[in-house]
């Protein structure tokens, strides 16, 4: 019996100390994976943190290179002798007015730049209206008519009427003094030619804004109509489409016309 529970015990201590041992092991395990895990934690926030820094750092340089820009150009236009040197003085745009300012645009694009709108791919197109935008903000176009063409065509109508013609005329000709009044003269019908394509694709450039406008307020009443519909006001919705409609009879008996 004596020796029975002497087994008995020794068992019992073996089982025990196995039993503490792989308690111990499972502990040691578990506290080697939080570790694992909070050093890939501080990791990845270390990472995050880098890659957060790096975006801000771009930000912050494009808006410095753009500040320097714009720094530049202002010294330029003061050196130049541009229209003006002093930043918004004829108010501020940005890329989202490029319908709103296409005619003055246009007319940059020609005359200054020498591009044809019309052959220019989008890209190309909207890479140039932010070069516009730039020259806007910072007032350094070299005429005043870039800025606004409507306002400046009339003040040329109003020096047109009032600027007298110094030549003199003999027998139904023009009398010109030398070679130098010749090449003055032809110099002069150029620039009127010139001036008189831009006019045309301004007013054509007008006439396409007009559409644009118009097609963005019939899109508006298709989509309140569709709404009055779903919601039952179907009195409020078949007034809309009757104005629709006679709005789309009249285009037609237009171009019937035209």
């Amino acid at each position: 019996t004596g020796r029975l529970k002497l087994f008995n015990l020794k068992t019992m201590s073996s089982s025990d100390s196995s039993s503490s041992s792989s308690s111990s092991s499972a502990r040691r395990k578990k506290l080697r994976k939080k570790k694992e895990k909070r050093a890939k934690d501080g990791k990845n926030k270390k990472a995050k943190k880098a890659k957060k820094g790096k975006k801000e750092k771009k930000v912050k340089s494009a808006k410095a290179k753009l500040k320097e820009k714009e720094k530049k150009a202002r010294e330029k236009a003061g050196l130049a002798g541009s229209v003006t040197a002093q930043y918004g003085t004829y108010g501020l745009i940005n890329v989202e007015d490029v319908y709103r300012k296409r005619p003055e645009f246009h007319a940059w694009l020609m005359e200054v730049k020498q591009q044809k709108p019309e052959q220019m791919a989008p890209s190309e197109e909207k890479k140039m209206f932010i070069d516009f935008v730039e020259d806007y903000n910072t007032a350094t176009f070299p005429l005043e008519k870039y800025y606004d063409l409507e306002k400046w065509d009339t003040m040329q109508q109003i020096k047109r009427a009032k600027k007298t013609k110094p030549e003199q005329k003999q027998g139904g000709f023009l009398h010109f003094d030398d070679e130098k009044s010749r090449k003055l003269e032809q110099e002069k019908e150029k620039q009127k030619r010139k001036e008189q394509e831009v006019q045309k694709q301004v007013a054509r450039l007008r006439g396409d804004r007009e559409k644009l406008d118009e097609m963005r307020h019939n899109n508006e009443l298709h989509a309140r109509m569709e709404m009055l519909f779903k919601a039952g006001k179907v009195e409020e919705a078949k007034e809309i489409q009757r104005r629709l409609t006679e709005g789309e009879s009249r285009h037609a008996k237009f171009r019937d016309l035209q």
